[in-house]
């Protein structure tokens, strides 16, 4: 027997109803395709209806009809990070160059070239991320390292195009290599593309059809969880 008294379905409302013999009351629910959630009070009719929202004990509103809780950013970058490993990605990230070594490992850096963490823990408040493994970084001075970063930000801005599956745009390190958010790698000489592209493109359209925005990092991280369940790989082929 389950530990769980009901499995929400993503995309689907639900209707809750309260154990009330006089009225006929309760909770309208659904899991988003973001990962959070919309509530909604109903009375007599299965529909919103106003109702007092209290927030940690204090009311927030006394007419309410529709209470949307966010997915915690926190959990949706562990999340992805997650994905990310269980799909072969993660191992271009490595554990971060630390304490100056220049052996393997992935770190991101900011516009004044500071190592700001490893690749792929970005935060959507940083922007654009760009990392630089712990080798290449050495070759680099400070001032070249945050002259790729503003390169980077301004010629991809956009923090939601994920790199899987999707043409990187790549910006040079003045050293033949470059790196593209989220671990998707690209060299003058190879680059990694799936082993199996039509359960790539499968998984790819089961993803658009499953969230309201795509691609994003999100449901491209979900993609990849799908590709890689179902037998999908990954290998590096010359450009």
């Amino acid at each position: 027997m389950s530990k769980f008294d009901l499995i929400l379905p993503r995309g689907k409302e639900q209707v809750l109803k309260a154990e009330d013999k006089d009225y006929d009351r309760g909770l309208l629910v659904e899991l988003l395709s973001d990962g959070g959630y919309e509530v909604a009070y109903w009375y007599d009719k299965e529909e919103p209806y106003p109702i007092e929202v209290l927030v940690d004990g204090e009311s927030v509103k006394k007419d309410a009809k529709k209470v949307t809780f966010k997915f915690h950013p926190k959990m949706e970058d562990k999340r992805i990070n997650e994905v990310y490993k269980d799909s072969g990605l993660g191992k271009w990230f490595g554990k971060g160059g630390k304490g100056g070594t220049t052996k393997g490992g992935w770190d991101r850096y900011n516009t004044k070239g500071e190592k700001i963490g490893k690749c792929g823990d970005a935060k959507e408040s940083e922007g654009k991320p760009k990392c630089l493994s712990a080798e290449k970084a050495a070759k680099m001075t400070k001032k070249e390292i945050a002259n790729a970063v503003k390169r980077k930000k301004r010629k991809d801005p956009d923090t939601d195009r994920p790199g899987t599956g999707n043409k990187p745009i790549n910006v040079s390190n003045k050293i033949k290599e470059s790196y593209h958010s989220f671990g998707e790698y690209l060299t003058e000489k190879t680059k990694n593309v799936p082993t199996n592209p039509e359960l790539w493109s499968r998984a790819k359209s089961a993803a658009k059809k499953k969230f309201d925005v795509y691609p994003s990092a999100y449901a491209n991280a979900w993609a990849s969880k799908w590709y890689k369940k179902r037998g999908g790989g990954w290998k590096k082929k010359k450009s």
